[in-house]
């Protein structure tokens, strides 16, 4: 049996407050048995519980939808997680507990004034994927196309301001997570506006639809705020396309194409889908690459995207006032004097060598030592003397977020397109 999607502030902080009294629990177990246990069999018994915890907070999220997904969804693709809590969690992407037929029966009734059978000639009520905001069906037109139907939740609209206040409450000692939450914060609102992403999804379609990339039609027609109808892709999503063991080539050429639109919405069209979630690729049967929803679309201006540029270029550089300078235009410092020699060797050097690293050759293969050693960076421009720029924040996770993803593919990035458009010469 399907249950219920807690709305209300009162139900969402008694399920939050459950799992973490569940946790709290597992926990106080954990420390009990470690004067008891050889450090081997210890971390054995931690891994096991650290995977029971897992469990409980995806039930949970599973429950919630909405934003304790999103924030798990993106806690995952930066690596912010225990890796025992990773694989779990990672089901948030495209695997949510849905709703129940009535349910989702009530919802095109009120969305279409009528009944769905007289919109759609067929329409599958169990959703073939469920991720945070919405599931999505599988329907045929009167035409006898096939068509993919994404259903929001209902009321998640309701419960998100709620949400939010509750996760910087629970994360405001932890400064990295707590401006992930932020950045959620701010898409939360555009994803739900279906209406804005049918929108996002034309430009999407217009920019990079082509014979080897493709991208759903959408049809406004069988859309509303709260419905969004396209054409349906065959195809497996990305991590389930993984676990069917392609061969190196057909991985690389997907890595690749996924890059060669990231670098193209950067600096050609100076927007990006803000969520690069493994979920949001299909691979289709003939091994080629889809994208898929666009609820939010992140835009930059030409000034952030000329310093940005800028700044990338001179990442090789030890030249403490051209760099300085350099992030001084890119707002991330306000004066060069508050840098000290330290904090620039120590931080600022290290930092620009390791992002720069993976572009001073005509091929990368990202790996997790090369992740691993980015990790003392999360949260470097989070802390004073820097300034928080959002959207360079926001930039340097994505670009994170996708390394992640080609670590886990095992792939090599052709780096030559990257590296033309910021100027960076070997």
């Amino acid at each position: 049996m399907k249950e219920d999607l807690p709305i209300s502030s009162f139900k969402r902080t008694k399920t939050i407050a459950k799992s973490a009294m569940k946790i709290s629990a597992k926990k106080a177990l954990q420390y009990s048995k470690k004067p008891f246990m050889s450090s081997e069999n210890y971390l054995k018994e931690n891994n096991k519980i650290d995977n029971d915890i897992a469990n409980i907070l995806f039930e949970n999220i599973s429950l919630l939808k909405g934003t304790a997904v999103k924030i798990a969804q993106a806690l995952t693709l930066h690596n912010m997680l225990p890796s025992s809590m990773q694989k779990e969690l990672s089901k948030s992407y495209n695997n949510i507990k849905p709703i129940d037929k009535s349910l989702v029966i009530k919802v095109l009734k009120n969305e279409f004034k009528k009944d769905y059978l007289e919109v759609f000639e067929e329409l599958n009520l169990e959703p073939f994927a469920s991720a945070s905001l919405g599931q999505v069906h599988l329907a045929s037109s009167f035409k006898n196309k096939k068509l993919a139907v994404k259903i929001q939740y209902p009321s998640i609209d309701k419960t998100i301001q709620n949400d939010i206040k509750l996760m910087k409450k629970f994360t405001k000692f932890k400064k990295n997570i707590l401006s992930v939450v932020e950045e959620i914060e701010e898409k939360l609102y555009d994803e739900i506006d279906y209406e804005k992403e049918l929108q996002n999804n034309i430009w999407a379609y217009e920019s990079f639809n082509s014979e080897n990339i493709f991208v759903p039609k959408v049809y406004k027609k069988y859309s509303t705020k709260h419905i969004l109808t396209s054409s349906y892709i065959e195809g497996k999503d990305l991590n389930s396309w993984l676990l069917t063991n392609p061969s190196s080539k057909n991985k690389n050429a997907i890595a690749n194409s996924i890059f060669e639109v990231f670098i193209q919405s950067i600096f050609k069209h100076k927007k990006i889908q803000a969520d690069p979630n493994p979920a949001n690729y299909i691979v289709t049967p003939e091994n080629k690459l889809a994208l898929i929803d666009f609820g939010c679309i992140k835009e930059f201006n030409n000034e952030f995207i000329k310093n940005y540029t800028e700044l990338l270029s001179i990442y090789k550089s030890s030249n403490k006032n051209k760099v300085l300078k350099s992030y001084m235009q890119m707002g991330l410092i306000k004066n060069i004097d508050d840098i000290d020699d330290d904090l620039f060797q120590n931080k600022i050097l290290a930092f620009n060598k390791w992002a720069v690293e993976p572009f001073l050759t005509d091929e990368y293969k990202i790996t997790k030592k090369y992740l691993e050693k980015g990790v003392k960076f999360a949260d470097i421009f989070v802390n004073k003397p820097f300034l928080i720029v959002k959207d360079f924040v926001f930039l340097d996770r994505t670009f994170h977020g996708l390394f992640s993803l080609f670590e886990k593919m095992d792939v090599v990035i052709d780096m030559k397109s990257f590296r033309a458009s910021v100027g960076l010469d070997t």
